[in-house]
């Protein structure tokens, strides 16, 4: 075998184990996402949601603008997050055929 040939052989094998390292982070990041991440964005919504229901059943006349504010970014973000997961298990499921 030629030292041309057996770089380009070890360059092929790096190659592949950079793509499986990369891949096997990949999944743990979206499954830390999926147990962690997401359920405790959801419990924070839940909290701001009851905190401003609180308010307007007390008969409040001030807005929690800051609390409406940070419900606001919770759910938008949740709702990327779920966009990502799911474009995610597309290119996996696409992966597969």
């Amino acid at each position: 075998m030629s030292a041309r040939a057996e770089v380009e052989s070890r360059v092929s094998i790096y190659m592949e184990q950079y793509s499986m390292k990369i891949n096997v982070e990949a999944w743990v990041m979206i499954d830390m996402a999926d147990k962690l991440i997401y359920p405790a964005g959801s419990e924070y919504a839940t909290v701001l949601a009851e905190s401003i229901n609180a308010l307007k059943s007390a008969g409040s006349k001030i807005t929690p603008v800051a609390q409406l504010e940070n419900l606001d970014d919770v759910v938008n973000a949740i709702e990327d997050e779920q966009a990502v997961a799911f474009k995610e298990k597309a290119v996996e499921y696409s992966d597969q055929q």
